[in-house]
């Protein structure tokens, strides 16, 4: 069986944006309801050290983790407009 993806040249949207970052630091900086769309994929608890200050991940607790992505997601939901998408 064959797959096939059909991508449409055509779009409505005026201007396309790939932010990359770290998302405590890039988020804030975003106007609320800014973005269309958001694909994701935070770091697993406790098992990769990045080395870097404040990252995602490298929590005391698992505890803790979560209350950083709970934090995280809902500056997500500040910045995507309504009719956008969030992909983790």
């Amino acid at each position: 069986m064959k797959r096939t993806t059909s991508f449409s040249t055509e779009s409505s949207i005026r201007e396309v944006r790939i932010l990359t970052g770290n998302c405590l630091e890039v988020l804030p900086l975003l106007e609320p309801e800014s973005i269309q769309c958001c694909v994701t994929s935070p770091p697993y608890w406790g098992l990769r050290d990045y080395d870097r200050a404040s990252q995602v991940g490298a929590e005391e607790s698992p505890e803790q983790y979560v209350e950083n992505l709970v934090s995280i997601f809902r500056e997500v939901r500040r910045v995507l407009c309504k009719e956008g998408e969030g992909t983790l």
